[in-house]
């Protein structure tokens, strides 16, 4: 192995390591610092839907999937260009 494919090797390392870092302090206060809103209106306040509000549980939810998605598909890039390079 090439000293410049160790250090690409080491780089991918380090970038894997802050992406699972920083994804498990998104995961423990998700994104909002420990507070979470009570509800975000959807509509504006003129409008005839303008009592509608996600709830918290909501969306949680959708941020956390989108968070897991985006995550996922970031470690398997960064995996897969660490076994071709050490392949």
């Amino acid at each position: 192995m090439r000293i410049n494919d160790l250090e690409q090797a080491n780089e991918l390392v380090r970038l894997t390591n802050q992406l699972e870092k920083s994804h498990k302090e998104f995961r423990n206060n998700f994104g909002y610092g420990g507070r979470l809103p009570i509800g975000i209106k959807i509509s504006p306040s003129n409008s005839v839907w303008s009592q509608t509000e996600i709830t918290d549980d909501i969306l949680i939810q959708v941020i956390l999937s989108e968070v897991e998605n985006r995550f996922n598909v970031k470690i398997k890039k960064l995996q897969n260009e660490l076994k071709t390079l050490l392949a």
